[in-house]
């Protein structure tokens, strides 16, 4: 397998996020600090201000920061699962192609999979396409720097959209699909009548064997895709090292 990186990126991204960690920190400072040395009313709603603003900056740019400088991050993470596959798959990490551009995208033979990562422990419920994360109050509040779950299926679904479009604009075949997956080893799925696709990382390899196993693609086909879609700062291309999967987990269903 072929991976395409937007190596840019990634490094723009890692120097955003220092900037949200750093100024949640300096305006929580204020917010400590300017009552203590000047408490007038004035000063206190400032600090107030400072504080609201600091709390959501620097627990942004703490979600931020476990997203891009977790080891792996998620973009390794995938070349590892799916790097068994062959040379007629390509997968492209954090295309820049416009408005919901997907972060991860698989071009196979059978076509083209847009990926959404989910890197959320613990038990997560979806029913059609409605997505729970089951935490208790207090240790929500305690991890209120993890990644979140948001809403999976409307975010797979806007990535798809976004693809559809470009291949739309540019006449290109191949049909597209998503799947939504979960990273953790930790994390426990109940699915009923799922919109989307869910699997977990361990699974992500035969879902691409079987998509890409009905040969939709030709090799031009392909490259044109890939061409098309490696849209960014600056792209490094790179083979994925073959390595063995851990035990999957058990994927609860009713």
């Amino acid at each position: 397998m072929r991976v395409h990186r937007n190596i840019g990126y990634i490094e723009k991204r890692q120097k955003r996020t220092r900037r949200f960690v750093g100024l949640g920190v300096v305006l929580l400072a204020i917010a400590v600090i300017s009552p203590l040395v000047n408490p007038t009313a004035n000063v206190v709603a400032v600090s107030y201000g400072a504080l609201i603003i600091g709390f959501f900056t620097f627990i942004y740019g703490t979600q931020q920061y476990s997203k891009w400088r977790r080891k792996p991050r998620i973009d390794e993470a995938l070349d590892t699962a799916l790097a068994r596959l062959s040379d007629r798959f390509s997968l492209i990490h954090y295309p820049e192609i416009g408005r919901n551009s997907p972060e991860h995208v698989l071009v196979s033979p059978g076509g083209v999979l847009v990926i959404t990562p989910k890197d959320v422990s613990g038990k997560v419920t979806v029913e059609g396409n409605r997505w729970r994360q089951h935490k208790l109050i207090f240790l929500r509040f305690f991890n209120l720097g993890a990644p979140g779950l948001g809403h999976p299926s409307a975010e797979n679904e806007l990535q798809m959209d976004c693809v559809e479009e470009l291949f739309d604009k540019e006449a290109m075949p191949g049909e597209i699909e998503g799947v939504i997956v979960f990273m953790p080893d930790n994390v426990e799925i109940e699915m009923k009548d799922p919109t989307s696709t869910v699997a977990h990382i361990t699974e992500l390899y035969e879902l691409a064997r079987e998509i890409g196993g009905e040969v939709q693609l030709g090799n031009n086909d392909r490259n044109q895709i890939t061409e098309l879609l490696s849209v960014g700062t600056r792209f490094e291309t790179s083979g994925a090292r073959p390595s063995r999967p851990k035990k999957k987990i058990k994927v609860a269903g009713s």
